[in-house]
């Protein structure tokens, strides 16, 4: 399970989480190095919606929320390998001259293109607006979450 730890030289809490070192990825010998136009299939592009997790949110081109059904420009989904987890109570101990906490949070992915496009500067204006509209969006639902700390 994730956790925070304090850091008592720095006095800053750090995110410990030996779970995403079980990522798939970081068991495969990387030979070649394949150009992002000639990957095939990858779970983030329109049609691979069922390879990630049931979303968070779906915002249509227009910038309005729209169901699963629904043509899409940004998803939200939550992180497979997460740093944190929403699961768990918050709460803290005591370990030797160590302050732990329970490795709570919100891990998400944020879509940005139903396209197969590598970097946020291949958007145009009006997508890096919805984009970044989705970002306050899912800032202001986590800060209006209750277990969150503000």
């Amino acid at each position: 399970m994730p956790e925070y730890r304090k850091d008592i030289i720095l006095d800053e809490w750090v995110i410990i989480a030996t779970e995403r070192a079980k990522r798939p990825e970081n068991f495969k010998e990387e030979k070649v190095r394949v150009p992002a136009s000639k990957i095939e299939v990858c779970p983030f592009d329109e049609g691979n919606e069922s390879m990630t997790p049931p979303e968070i949110l779906r915002v249509d081109s227009g910038g309005n929320i729209v169901d699963k059904n629904s043509d899409w420009q940004i998803r939200v989904v939550p992180n497979k390998f997460p740093a944190l987890i929403p699961y768990t109570s918050p709460t803290s101990s005591k370990y030797g001259v160590y302050m732990v906490m329970d490795g709570f949070g919100l891990h998400e992915v944020v879509i940005h293109s139903p396209e197969h496009i590598t970097n946020i500067s291949q958007l145009n204006e009006f997508e890096l607006k919805l984009l970044i509209d989705v970002y306050v969006r899912r800032i202001k639902d986590i800060k209006n979450d209750k277990r969150i700390e503000r």
